[in-house]
């Protein structure tokens, strides 16, 4: 059977033009910087993302622009293979190795245009990788339920994300290839993505239209794996 990328290479046919794979954690800054350059030197107008947090960021950082020279910054595409969260936000860090610091940045432009789940991609994750993401998912259910400015409609969702974590990632440790319990657990890495002032869509709710407008009534999961791609919507602040 042929791999998520190598799906993703033959999806994209002729229009792939470029590859980078020199992704390592905590987003070095000449790693971005090194992606960038084959980005411009290509003249790409569209990055797919595939990977974890340090595979999206890198992403994000590619979409960020901050030389007006460079002209017109790529759209992104993320293609999230752990739960880290990082293609429903509009933030990126980067590292200085050098001095040994980390700088983050906020910037509505480097939000993905598009996230695609699909917990296929996750069967052949490690325990180890699966249980730390998914806690890090967690802790963002967490967050979205006691901060401050949260608006009303985000604490439902976020607590929706707890339950679907704390029930599947246990299955997902015990059973990696557990199709059911990858798709719940990414479900509520999912759910945890709202902030503040932002909300997505829900994957259920996608689903569940989806699945009414079925004339063949399609199982809630495989309308996940092929629909549940959305973007975040504004939403006002009471």
């Amino acid at each position: 059977a042929s791999s998520p990328a190598q799906r993703v290479r033959a999806s994209l046919g002729s229009r792939l033009v470029a590859e980078f794979a020199d992704v390592t954690p905590h987003v070095p800054r000449e790693t971005v910087d090194a992606a960038r350059a084959v980005a411009e030197r290509q003249k790409v107008d569209v990055v797919v993302a595939m990977g974890g947090g340090s595979a999206i960021g890198v992403g994000k950082g590619v979409a960020f622009r901050d030389r007006p020279e460079a002209g017109p910054a790529p759209a992104l595409i993320a293609i999230p293979t752990t739960y880290a969260g990082s293609e429903m936000t509009p933030v990126f860090g980067t590292t200085d190795r050098a001095q040994g610091r980390k700088s983050v940045r906020r910037d509505p432009a480097v939000l993905p245009k598009l996230a695609i789940y699909e917990p296929e991609v996750t069967l052949d994750l490690s325990a180890e990788l699966t249980a730390s993401t998914a806690m890090n998912a967690l802790a963002h259910c967490v967050e979205a339920c006691y901060a401050r400015d949260v608006n009303p409609l985000v604490p439902p969702v976020a607590l929706d994300g707890i339950r679907r974590i704390v029930r599947s990632l246990p299955l997902c440790i015990t059973n990696g290839r557990n199709l059911d319990a990858r798709e719940d657990l990414l479900t509520g890495a999912y759910l945890a993505s709202p902030t503040p002032r932002w909300r997505c869509i829900t994957a259920s709710a996608t689903c569940s239209a989806a699945a009414r407008r079925s004339p063949t009534g399609s199982s809630t999961r495989s309308c996940c794996r092929t629909s549940c791609a959305s973007t975040p919507m504004p939403l006002p602040m009471p």
